[in-house]
């Protein structure tokens, strides 16, 4: 490295570690806030890194717990925040204060170091009730994936009251390789985005917004990704490229302008093409279209099938080369839909419930 580089890089270290203890500082000064309080929600591990996905998550969270518990008073703490000051938190968490773990998919080997944070929220606070919100499990079947699946398990088991929602098929993987012992309370729930709704947004559309991964949980290789933009052009369609994720940091105060960026230019689209799950979301709660194709963990098509398969707007194909000219075409001329933000009333109702008796 040279030390050009070396210099902008301390520089960016010294500026992100003021950030961080800014953040820190608010948090404690809510903390102190709401000491008067009773009904408290701890929500903990929401993003500071660049995955727009996990905002989405973060955004959808905070307004499910304005609309839904109005009466409870909600402190966030964002997971890089979590790890970095947990011990300074331990000292202003009560036990009567319900811990929340953001959803997502990062529960098992693929994330360790979000697998790490919620083992630590687990460990630390065994007084507390934690809420896990909807998320994917994935544990991989290597020798270590199984050594870290035990810890998992063994740090479940023992909690006196944990509560997980699973948001596709790895609730099966749940109830038979963690539940037991103390924990028992497993529920299904869809991806707390799609308790957004976008899709009244109304825009003129045109052209397709291809959106594929391109991280560890990455299967759609460079070659079907070639072979998709030219069964595209052959249909008379230019296809252009985005990602719901960024390679810089996104602060709170800017969550909510990043999330509503990229959904409106999936809802500017005629049709999304995609291996990400909040790819298939984003077009879910945008009305736009979309062909969907599955991703390492599989939780594209558990997520599908659970829960949008009746849409439809949305259809899932399990590898790239399914998609042919005839799919395009029967997608292209769907135009803008209308989500129906009410489809999952009785599961958001059932995760407030929850709390709420908490």
């Amino acid at each position: 490295m040279s030390l050009k580089k070396y210099i902008k890089k301390r520089i960016r270290l010294i500026r992100w570690g003021r950030v961080c203890k800014q953040l820190k500082r608010k948090i404690i000064q809510s903390f102190k806030n709401s000491d008067g309080h009773s009904a408290r929600i701890i929500n903990i591990g929401s993003p500071l890194h660049g995955n727009i996905g996990d905002h989405a998550i973060a955004a959808a969270m905070k307004s499910f717990f304005t609309r839904e518990l109005p009466e409870a008073t909600v402190v966030e703490i964002p997971g890089e925040i979590f790890r970095k000051y947990i011990t300074v938190f331990q000292k202003f968490i009560r036990p009567s204060d319900c811990l929340v773990v953001v959803g997502g998919g990062f529960l098992g080997t693929l994330w360790m170091v979000e697998e790490e944070m919620v083992r630590s929220v687990v460990r630390s606070f065994p007084d507390n009730q934690i809420v896990i919100f909807p998320q994917t499990v994935f544990f991989d079947s290597s020798p270590n994936g199984m050594m870290e699946k035990a810890i998992t398990r063994d740090l479940y088991q023992a909690h006196r009251n944990l509560h997980l929602w699973v948001r596709d098929y790895s609730i099966g993987f749940v109830k038979e390789e963690l539940c037991g012992g103390n924990f028992k309370d497993i529920l299904s729930a869809p991806d707390v985005v799609l308790y957004l709704n976008h899709s009244v947004h109304k825009f003129d559309r045109e052209g397709v917004l291809l959106c594929f991964r391109s991280d560890k949980e990455k299967v759609v290789s460079e070659n079907c990704l070639f072979e998709i933009k030219e069964k595209l052009l052959a249909v008379g369609e230019s296809a252009n490229e985005t990602d719901t994720a960024v390679s810089r940091h996104i602060s709170l105060k800017n969550r909510e302008m990043e999330v509503s960026k990229i959904l409106n230019e999936f809802c500017r689209s005629r049709l999304i093409i995609t291996d990400r799950l909040h790819g298939m979301i984003f077009a879910v709660i945008t009305g736009t279209p979309c062909i969907a194709l599955n991703n390492y963990s599989g939780k594209v098509k558990g997520v599908w099938q659970l829960w949008l398969q009746d849409l439809p707007y949305i259809k899932f194909v399990d590898s790239g080369e399914s998609i042919q000219e005839s799919l395009l075409n029967e997608m292209l001329v769907l135009g803008g839909q209308q989500y129906d933000q009410l489809r999952f009333e009785s599961k958001w109702r059932e995760i407030a419930n929850t709390l709420r008796a908490i």
